[in-house]
């Protein structure tokens, strides 16, 4: 995608160091969540659309979304359920597997559903809106 992922773009386009005039601050300020909201919305449709055709995207992130050049998100990394429990499994098993993502039942229960996805939304959320710097994933 012409963009890269979502979390390269929201990293590059908003850590810059703030400008002097308070006034434009405020209206970049605005802009600039007006942009985060749109990218929350997209990736909540593309969601609800990947669940529709009953595809799930475990352990979704910043870097599991890519952007086109009008800015449109686009999901990778998805599964037919089935294989989706597989692949949370796997990811489970890793060294160090990324935990926040991840639902507690997931964790804790061994336990995958569209409940499980909404949980690493959420997560997806945090890591927009604190620009991509509140998580470390490798």
């Amino acid at each position: 995608m012409e963009f890269g992922t979502l979390r390269d773009f929201v990293m590059s386009r908003y850590q810059q160091p703030p400008t002097s005039a308070p006034e434009r601050q405020a209206g970049s300020q605005k802009t600039q969540i007006r942009e985060l909201l749109m990218f929350a919305t997209y990736t909540a449709n593309a969601m609800i659309f990947v669940d529709e055709q009953n595809f799930r995207h475990p352990v979704i992130s910043l870097k599991k979304v890519l952007l086109t050049s009008q800015c449109c998100c686009k999901l990778y990394d998805i599964y037919p359920h089935d294989m989706a429990i597989k692949k949370i499994e796997e990811v489970g098993k890793k060294t160090n597997p990324p935990l926040g993502w991840m639902a507690p039942e997931t964790i804790f229960l061994h336990q995958y559903s569209l409940a499980s996805d909404v949980w690493s939304y959420s997560t997806l959320l945090w890591e927009l809106f604190s620009l991509g710097n509140s998580m470390q994933r490798s």
